[in-house]
């Protein structure tokens, strides 16, 4: 993962869910975050680039809903949310990729993942 990004969990962690914040690297790139689970919901506000987006397990990889104003819900075809495996050295969780509304440069990302 070449992002120089910054995740934090809350310590909301339950059963069920997990919320944290992100602060996207510059420039930014795939971002995989690492909750334990992999998520069957994900919502994500941006804070930075006001806007909203939501994807569920249903969704084909790298998709998500997004809302912007007063427009939406906009089905984005690439650069969403994808299911993260883990790896040797990270716990499971979700990629959130390069869209260019909901992962831009320094963002500030809020998210909760539900189980």
């Amino acid at each position: 993962m070449p992002s120089a990004a910054v995740i934090t969990l809350n310590d909301t962690r339950r059963d069920n869910f997990v919320t944290g914040k992100i602060v996207t690297a510059d420039p930014a790139a795939a971002l995989n975050v690492s909750i334990g689970f992999i998520p069957k919901w994900v919502e994500i506000i941006n804070v930075t680039n006001p806007s909203y987006h939501r994807w569920n397990a249903n969704m084909a990889d790298g998709k998500v809903y997004q809302f912007v104003g007063n427009t939406g819900p906009t089905l984005v075809a690439t650069g969403g949310i994808t299911p993260y495996e883990g790896s040797a050295s990270a716990s499971p969780g979700f990629t959130i990729g390069t869209d260019a509304v909901l992962n831009t440069a320094a963002d500030e990302l809020h998210f909760i993942a539900y189980h």
